[in-house]
């Protein structure tokens, strides 16, 4: 029973661990994804871009996901909890992925409705 006990609190220590690093990484991904979306809205705004191009938002994102992917994978390899941590590896990664995903769509999605917006508004003014 002492070493199910012992084993049990090893995997919590490295579960909250783990728990810590999720969420720096997932900060990273939103915060960029953050300051790319100011980015966008001025553009947009200043009528430089018209339209969204999502492999080009993809390719953006890309590099600060591989970077936050280097991280999770030299954490998993690395960490002296490796051992125990595994068996959350691909969850994590799996999770991180979905969330790339999420966030890239809500931005076309609001960058879209931004330059609807600016288009309507544009029309009225002319309309004037």
């Amino acid at each position: 029973n002492f070493v199910f006990s012992f084993k049990n609190s090893l995997e919590i220590s490295a579960y909250n661990k783990l728990e810590s690093m999720f969420s720096n990484w997932t900060w990273s991904l939103r915060s960029f994804m953050l300051d790319l979306q100011s980015k966008y809205n001025n553009r947009i705004r200043n009528c430089e871009m018209n339209y969204v191009d999502s492999k080009g938002l993809e390719e953006e994102v890309q590099v600060t996901y591989d970077s936050i992917m280097k991280e999770h994978e030299e954490y998993f390899t690395k960490d002296r909890d490796s051992e125990i941590l595994i068996q959350w590896k691909e969850n994590v990664k799996n999770k991180l992925r979905a969330l790339k995903q999420e966030l890239i769509e809500e931005m076309k999605i609001k960058c879209e409705e931004l330059i609807r917006y600016k288009k309507g508004r544009s029309k009225v003014e002319i309309g004037r």
